[in-house]
């Protein structure tokens, strides 16, 4: 699992943003070292559960219906979302550099 949320440059995070950046190269260049075995990259946007109702507060449903207006499946993406892509994508479906549904991105580097 990879994230979305460090790929704008902000104080503090240094190290998180170069890890963001860093990732499809790493599972690329993993895929090639380990190949047969897949190896995927799932860098989940906003997905809804109670740790970002948390963090987003009072804002929450303003975000949700944001999500809803921009996205292309025009809902929230939640955590079954992600777990049901997880397992899609380890079962012989190659998802190179596309973007999913369910996620911002997914890339499977097998060669």
């Amino acid at each position: 699992m990879g994230g979305t949320g460090a790929r704008r440059p902000r104080a503090g995070l240094a190290i998180t943003s170069t890890a963001t950046v860093a990732f499809p190269t790493l599972i690329a260049n993993l895929a090639l070292e380990l190949s047969p075995i897949r190896v995927n990259l799932i860098a989940a946007g906003f997905v809804d559960t109670p740790l970002s109702a948390s963090i987003l507060g009072d804002d929450l449903d303003k975000r949700r219906d944001e999500l809803r207006a921009t996205l292309p499946i025009r809902r929230v993406v939640g955590p079954a979302d992600v777990a049901a892509l997880a397992v899609h994508s380890t079962h012989g479906r190659d998802v190179r550099h596309r973007r999913r549904p369910a996620a911002r991105l997914v890339m499977n580097a097998r060669h």
